[in-house]
C-alpha cells in the first residue's frame, strides 16, 4: 500500500507538471512576444526623441547663422549706402618728376 500512494503521488506530480508547462507554454509565449514588442517601441521612441533633439540643436545653429547672415548683409548696405551719400574722393596722380 505504501508502494502505491508513492508511485500514484509520483504520477500526480508528474501530471501537475506536464500539465502546467502544456497551458503554460503559450501564454508565456505571448507574454514575452508583447513584452518584446513595448521594449521595441520604447526603444523607438528613444531614439525618436534622440533625433528630435539632434534637429532641435541643428535648428538652432541655422538660426543663429541665418542671424549673422542678416547681421553681415545689413552692414555690407549701410556701407554701400554711405558709400553712394558721401562725395567721391579723387585720387591725386603722382608725376614721376616728384619724386
Amino acid at each position: 500500500m505504501g508502494e502505491l500512494i508513492v508511485v500514484l503521488s509520483f504520477a500526480l506530480v508528474m501530471l501537475i507538471l506536464i500539465g502546467g508547462f502544456w497551458v503554460t507554454y503559450p501564454v508565456t509565449r505571448r507574454l514575452g512576444s508583447y513584452l518584446e514588442r513595448l521594449i521595441e517601441e520604447k526603444r523607438n521612441g528613444a531614439d525618436a526623441a534622440s533625433r528630435i533633439e539632434s534637429l532641435q540643436a541643428e535648428l538652432l545653429d541655422l538660426q543663429e547663422e541665418v542671424r549673422l547672415l542678416a547681421e553681415h548683409q545689413a552692414f555690407s548696405q549701410s556701407l554701400l549706402a554711405d558709400r553712394e551719400k558721401s562725395p567721391r574722393l579723387t585720387a591725386a596722380r603722382s608725376r614721376p618728376d616728384d619724386f
